[in-house]
């Protein structure tokens, strides 16, 4: 969740240090502010987490400034160190301090992360793949915050349920708003937001 200010910031060091910071302090909140887990005993953890979030980070700008052609390799394999060194690290929580991170998330949780990624984390790995592409990059900024707004609104009438009345008219207003909102290429663009909201609503009935 940041802008493209920040993600030309992060290029140079204190960009860098700054945008890691930000990650630290949410971790520091989140664990011991709204979890209430012992700080005496748990912080390793999150500093653990952001150095890796450095080294992973500054390695991606080192290897875009030799490689600029090389966008979306770079872009999933950070994507992936970052899950891998959060993961790893709850896991050593798990094993050396007896803390149960890996239990079944509040009822809220799947869901709010599910629409996060049917609607932002899909814009960002649009524009990421467009970089290349100025046109489609173009058409990806300027139709991205109503796509957002469509696809959630579309992955919220599937579950309502289709055959609920509240489920098919939020439907009929995510798709009226997503067709008449897009200029141009509408089919295409409509066609993949409609296949990212149902795979979001697969992902909720196996897993919320």
């Amino acid at each position: 969740m940041q802008t493209d200010a920040m993600v030309v910031a992060k290029k140079r060091l204190p960009g860098l240090t700054l945008h890691v910071c930000i990650h630290l302090v949410t971790m520091l909140v989140l664990l011991f502010g709204i979890l209430k887990y012992d700080f005496a005993t748990l912080w390793p953890a999150p500093v653990v987490v952001a150095a890796a979030h450095f080294l992973i980070d500054m390695t991606k700008t080192k290897a875009a400034q030799r490689w600029p052609d090389w966008i979306i390799t770079p872009y999933v394999l950070d994507q992936v160190l970052h899950y891998a060194a959060i993961l790893i690290t709850a896991w050593w929580v798990d094993r050396t301090h007896g803390i149960r991170v890996f239990v079944a998330p509040a009822a809220w949780v799947v869901p709010a992360i599910t629409f996060l990624v049917a609607t932002y984390v899909t814009f960002i790995t649009d524009k990421v793949v467009s970089l290349k592409a100025p046109k489609r990059m173009e058409r990806v900024n300027a139709q991205g915050w109503h796509r957002l707004v469509g696809r959630g609104v579309m992955l919220a009438g599937l579950w309502l349920g289709v055959t609920t009345v509240w489920g098919i008219l939020t439907l009929i207003c995510g798709f009226c708003f997503h067709w008449f909102d897009l200029a141009g290429r509408r089919v295409p663009e409509l066609l993949m937001d409609i296949t990212i909201a149902g795979a979001a609503y697969a992902f909720l009935l196996l897993f919320a």
